[in-house]
This record gives C-alpha cells, sequence and structure tokens, in this order.
C-alpha cells in the first residue's frame, strides 16, 4: 500500500496489501472529506484478525475489523453529533481477538469509550453488524484538577465484566457491566487517587485494575484485598517534572504491570511482590524531552511472554525481550508514524501501531529471533 501523508489525520478508508519488503501487511488511512475527525484510536490484534475502535469529535464512534474469513470492514455510529468530544476508546483485548480468530460475531461484541463532559459509554457491534449505543451514565467530573488542562474522562479500558475509567480530576472510577442488559453498576471509586488527571488505566477482571496519574503514581486496585489501592514503589515524578503515566498494561496471568511514561521509560513491576523489577529507555534521555514520552505499552498476547512491545511520542516503536540483562533487550526497532503511537498490540508474527493522527499499521515481525518465543 502507498503511505498518503495528506490524509494521515484521520481513519476512515482503507488500504489492503503487502509491501514488497514484506514489512507493513495491513494499513488504515483516511479520507477527511467523508468524516469528522478522529479523536482516539484503540488498536487489537489476534492471531489472524485485527481490529481498530476509533472516537470522533463529534462524538461518535467507529470500528474497523478484519477476520480470517472476510475483507477489511468499517461501520460508523454518529447517532449523537452535537455531543462532546470522544476523549478516549477501551475494548477488552483478549476478547475481542477471540472473536476476531473465530471469524464471525456470535452475540454482541462491547466497548467503552469516555468523553471531555465526563460521560461514559458502552458501544455494541452486533452479529448483524450494527454499531450502537447501548449505554451513557455519568463517570467523572467535567472540570479538570487544579492546574490541568484536561477534562472529563481521560482514560477507559475493559477486562472481562470490568470497566475501569479514570477522571481529569484525578479521580479512578471501577465499573461491573451486565453483559446482556449492559447496566452499569459502581463497585468502587476513588477520588483524589492521583495528583491530576488519572490518564491511564488497564483492568483486568471485576476484581483486578490498575490506574496511573499525571503525579507519576502507578496504582493497583484489588477489591477486597488489603492493598487495595496502593501505590507501587519505585515510580514518582522527579524534580525536574518529569515520569507522568501515559499507558498501562496490566498482564493478570504472569503477575505483571507495566507503564510508559513521559519520561521516556517504561517501567515493569511484579504485582505478586508489589516489588519494581525492570526499566527501559525508550528513547535516549539526550533526545527532545517533547518526544521522549512513552505512549503505549503492550505485552505478547500469543506465546512469547518474555516480549513487551512499546510506542512514542515521536512515532516509534520497539520490541523488548524482557528476559535480557546482559545485552541490549531491544529487540526490534523501527519508526512507524509521523505522530505519536497512541495504540500498541504484539501477537506472535505481527505487531499492530495506531497513531494518534489516526494511522494504522500491521508489522511483519518474522525476521524476529525465533528463540524469543519461548517460555519465561
Amino acid at each position: 500500500p502507498q503511505t498518503h501523508p495528506a490524509v494521515a489525520e484521520d481513519v476512515f478508508s482503507v488500504s489492503v496489501g503487502q509491501c514488497p519488503d514484506a514489512d507493513i501487511v495491513l494499513m488504515l488511512y483516511s479520507e477527511p472529506c467523508r468524516m469528522p475527525r478522529c479523536s482516539a484510536i484503540s488498536a487489537v490484534l489476534g492471531r489472524e484478525g485485527c481490529a481498530a475502535i476509533v472516537g470522533m469529535e463529534s462524538g461518535g464512534v467507529a470500528m474497523w475489523w478484519s477476520t480470517p474469513y472476510d475483507e477489511v470492514q468499517c461501520i460508523v455510529c454518529d447517532e449523537i453529533l452535537g455531543e462532546q468530544p470522544v476523549a478516549c476508546v477501551g475494548v477488552d483485548p483478549l476478547l475481542t481477538s477471540m472473536m476476531l480468530d473465530r471469524g464471525r460475531l456470535q452475540g454482541e461484541l462491547l466497548f467503552a469509550s469516555g468523553n471531555t463532559s465526563g460521560e461514559a459509554s458502552i458501544w455494541a457491534l452486533t452479529s448483524s453488524g450494527r454499531l450502537r449505543l447501548r449505554r451513557k451514565w455519568a463517570a467523572h467530573a467535567s472540570l479538570p484538577a487544579p492546574g490541568g488542562f484536561r477534562r472529563g474522562v481521560v482514560d477507559v479500558s475493559l477486562g472481562g465484566d470490568s470497566i475501569t475509567t479514570g477522571g481529569a480530576d484525578g479521580s479512578v472510577g471501577m465499573w461491573e457491566v451486565d453483559a446482556v442488559s449492559c447496566d452499569i453498576a459502581e463497585a468502587e471509586r476513588a477520588h483524589g487517587a492521583h495528583g491530576g488527571a488519572t490518564s491511564a488505566t488497564s483492568a483486568s477482571s471485576c476484581c483486578l485494575a490498575a490506574s496511573g496519574g499525571e503525579d507519576g503514581v502507578v496504582k493497583l486496585w484489588r477489591r477486597g484485598d488489603e492493598r487495595d489501592g496502593r501505590p507501587l514503589p519505585a515510580h514518582r515524578r522527579t524534580a525536574e517534572g518529569a515520569g507522568a503515566i501515559l499507558r498501562l498494561a496490566l498482564d493478570e496471568p504472569n503477575g505483571r504491570i507495566c507503564a510508559g511514561a513521559d519520561d521516556g521509560l517504561v517501567r515493569l513491576w511484579d504485582i505478586i511482590s508489589f516489588g519494581a523489577t525492570r526499566r527501559f529507555a525508550h528513547r535516549p534521555t539526550g533526545c527532545s524531552s517533547f518526544l521522549r514520552g512513552v505512549t503505549a505499552v503492550a505485552f505478547d498476547t500469543d506465546d512469547a511472554p518474555s516480549l513487551l512491545a512499546s510506542g512514542g511520542k515521536d512515532g516509534s516503536c520497539r520490541l523488548w525481550d524482557i528476559r535480557q540483562r546482559d545485552r541490549s533487550p531491544v529487540v526490534e526497532e523501527r519508526e512507524a508514524h509521523s505522530k505519536p503511537i497512541a495504540s500498541i498490540c504484539v501477537w506472535g508474527d505481527r505487531l499492530m501501531t495506531a497513531s494518534a493522527g489516526g494511522f494504522c499499521a500491521i508489522w511483519d515481525l518474522r525476521s524476529v529471533d525465533r528463540s524469543l518465543r519461548q517460555p519465561l
């Protein structure tokens, strides 16, 4: 496929193909004249299928997906024009990838969004191919924290029957969702959990979630546990103001969590021992501070629990072997996009990146050393 810089601001058209060097196997790009601008994006990758969920400045959402049996499909739900812009979108990556690889939808695929007025919404892609709004509720205050500039819901994540939201006022909300009726029940709410906005969340299940804030603190939320809401160690904002959390990835089966921060570092913790384990520099400290931030992180969800992917403000992505201590853990580097990477995921031989400008690409990783794909 050809890159179209002039129309890479939104994500409303699809190009599918194979590059001559077998690097990029799928690209999604835009036609701005057709749709409102993209304001949030989340990518999901399965063994064979993939999807991109997009929030729009009009308050609507769109979804692109590809399965082993279908060409790329697109559906747009813009039934609430005039609403506040969508600030974030979230989906259960494990459930979504399973449904994509199955080749057809059975029941409804749910995902969530949050807007700048503090409202969160649940959307459903039905088995008949319709995208509709199922539920909307007031999740957070619309006003920012003192001195802040972000408003409403800053981040949202799904895990099983649980939704976790982060507010611009520093609060964290955990909600239980009925998969059939989409009724919402508040499971836990923590006001003032973070100084500044709660800029990143990750939900694993109804009992486990994580949040990160502009104060540089990561907290683990485990309902019914004495450590509920306890901050993880060794990640604090420095005197220079670096360290605000931009993205989280929670891997409950392997007992670990990863955070990307605006100081350019990727940090890992063991959530069982509550200890800091590793940290990597996505970008050297000598590069521009404006471009050093890590805006996307993800663990490999297939057969390589030692692999971690990160994406940066400068549009670059890195693949790490987190077992390596004697040599550089970087096993793959790519300059993927011209704008910050908003979402990243890796599954087996494929890496998917989505930029804040609304441009998605899937990268072929078959050249990566297969010895890395061994159990920890």
